[in-house]
């Protein structure tokens, strides 16, 4: 099975000790999915055995159900994971514009007002 050159690049090029985020962005078990079902994140363990870093995502085996939730509740992980399986987010930064939503492609950022 090829490997993508970019991990061979990331090898090459990048030493240190580092995670790599690969997208799709998923973690499953025997139990359990969070994140996309695409079976590329098997795929991506795989191609861990060309760069050596360690992984943010993949298969698990064993982990408590806290395991899931905390990366479920990480704001940038969930957002990532929300993106890419199509859910709604809700966008509450008062610096944005005053837009009350922006669609991107099926999916909506909605910007939830604060009241005064």
């Amino acid at each position: 099975m090829a490997v993508p050159a970019v991990y061979e690049t990331v090898a090459r090029t990048m030493p240190g000790d580092f995670a790599l985020l690969d997208l799709p962005l998923a973690w499953r078990n025997g139990a359990r999915v969070t994140g996309t079902q695409d079976p590329l994140i098997m795929f991506e363990q795989y191609y861990q055995s060309v760069h050596g870093k360690r992984l943010l995502g993949g298969n698990t085996s064993r982990n408590p159900s806290q395991k899931f939730q905390y990366f479920a509740e990480a704001a940038v992980i969930d957002t990532l994971i929300a993106l890419e399986t199509g859910h709604c987010l809700l966008y509450t930064s008062d610096a944005a514009d005053d837009l009350l939503c922006v669609d991107l492609g099926g999916c909506r950022i909605i910007k939830k007002k604060n009241k005064k």
